[in-house]
């Protein structure tokens, strides 16, 4: 991962992390570029500009009513209040066997009813407002001269460029500080939203293996096997009664569940 931490004062904010495990998006994206030899624009708010962040983080004046589309979607889908498992159950585990446009969709769905849900009740963050201001700004000058422009982003922030304002931030003053920046290894158990890391995500292991099978069902069937296998050593290794019926009733039961949901392969859930 790459930290940047402010080099000014402490009460600055706090470090910034951006993880390049190889599942990350804006890496795949990054790598792809690179072998197709397409220029790459970094389009979020930079760091210069991140200073006012923890203050405005959360600011909103309005308070929700009633359920949204999201909550919707969670009660028929999930039973669980958390949008990872939104997202998990309406795109990740619908992926594999999937064309590329469908798993675009389902993403653009997912953000499209958290957005709408953000924008009729609380309110979206000022701070991610900021964020999407200069992403227009970005993709704007990048699409100069017809130039076909493709912006990789976190779903939530798909409608907000469809139009709006335009960034006004101004350059960092002469006498800014900085960032230190440094590189940080950067483990699985540490990527998981488990650890504290806020901007983590559940599994991330798994979800590297799903990369690794491409989408494939079968592979990504012998991966669970293999996993299957790896969780009851880890059991026998903590001294817990594990062994190979163990590993293939995970397997089964996994398998099971993904095809009574109708998914062409086994899920993180």
């Amino acid at each position: 991962a790459l930290a940047a931490a402010p080099a000014g004062p402490e009460e600055a904010a706090g470090p910034a992390f951006y993880p390049f495990a190889d599942f990350s998006p804006e890496l795949a994206a990054l790598r792809w570029a690179r072998r197709n030899g397409v220029e790459a624009v970094a389009c979020d708010l930079p760091l210069a500009h991140r200073a006012a962040r923890t203050a405005e983080r959360g600011r909103t004046d309005r308070i929700p009513d009633a359920p949204g589309v999201a909550d919707a979607l969670r009660h028929r889908l999930t039973g669980r209040d958390s949008d990872e498992d939104l997202w998990d159950r309406l795109v990740e585990t619908a992926a594999p066997g999937s064309t590329p446009e469908a798993v675009r969709r389902a993403a653009l769905l997912v953000g499209w009813a958290l957005r709408r849900d953000a924008e009729t009740g609380p309110g979206v963050d000022p701070y991610d407002l900021r964020r999407e201001a200069w992403m227009r700004s970005r993709i704007q000058a990048a699409a100069a001269g017809g130039r076909r422009v493709a912006a990789v982003i976190g779903a939530f922030h798909a409608p907000a460029l469809l139009g709006g304002p335009l960034a006004t931030e101004e350059p960092p003053h002469p006498d800014d500080p900085g960032h230190v920046l440094s590189l940080i290894p950067y483990t699985y158990p540490l990527l998981d939203a488990r650890s504290g890391y806020p901007a983590g995500i559940r599994d991330p292991e798994w979800q590297h293996t799903v990369l690794d099978a491409g989408g494939d069902p079968e592979r990504l069937a012998e991966a669970l096997t293999t996993t299957a296998v790896r969780i009851c050593a880890a059991l026998r290794a903590q001294d817990h009664p594990s062994g190979p019926a163990d590993a293939r009733e995970i397997v089964r039961l996994a398998g099971d569940l993904a095809r009574l949901r109708g998914h062409a392969a086994p899920g993180r859930g």
